[in-house]
């Protein structure tokens, strides 16, 4: 049977799409990537899915930063929570526990970013913050909250402000975080939000 100029030309289309796959796999893993074939259980669009690695991948290239009304946080390359600026007695938001005899018109300044003690043990790829209330997120997907905790912005059952970082144990598996006027947001690995 003698072929047609068309089938001849699809036929090297369907070789040269091949070939650019078997690149396309070789330079994934080279990179130590790997390729997914199909949406992760739980996941129910590859829109989220997909944005979700983007943002992830933009966060390791950076440092994560978040600026309040009056402070800063960051949070290095090796992944420790920095705070630096200024807090008053009722405020919590450098996350480092002020003096037990501060009254609620003293403050404290730190200048420099400081490393948060109750932090050292834990990696941190996100910060988020509001002028009430800051976030952090870990490499296991934790969620810290601390601050003021008017209309349960923190997270916790008890709906109080913390001093110093406090896990949110109502999240797991969390990838993405967010916090504005009083508010708080995650979103974990299947697109989940949660407020």
């Amino acid at each position: 049977m003698r072929r047609t100029h068309s089938s001849a030309a699809a036929d090297a289309s369907a070789a040269a799409h091949r070939a650019g796959g078997d690149e396309l796999r070789r330079r994934v893993t080279a990179r130590g990537l790997r390729i997914v074939t199909s949406l992760p259980k739980g996941a129910l669009s590859w829109v989220p899915y997909l944005l979700k690695r983007v943002l992830r991948d933009a966060m390791r290239r950076e440092a994560p930063l978040a600026v309040g009304g009056d402070f800063s946080l960051v949070a290095d390359v090796e992944g420790r929570l920095l705070t630096c600026g200024t807090e008053s007695g009722h405020e919590l938001l450098l996350g480092h526990a002020m003096d037990p005899a501060a009254g609620p018109d003293d403050s404290r300044v730190i200048c420099l970013p400081t490393p948060v003690p109750s932090m050292q043990d834990r990696r941190i790829v996100s910060v988020v913050a509001s002028g009430e209330h800051c976030l952090a997120l870990s490499t296991e997907g934790e969620v810290y909250s601390w601050g003021d905790g008017t209309d349960g912005s923190l997270g916790h059952a008890d709906g109080g402000a913390r001093a110093v970082p406090s896990r949110i144990e109502s999240l797991s598996q969390i990838e993405s975080i967010a916090a504005a006027n009083r508010r708080s947001a995650a979103v974990d690995e299947v697109g989940r939000l949660f407020t």
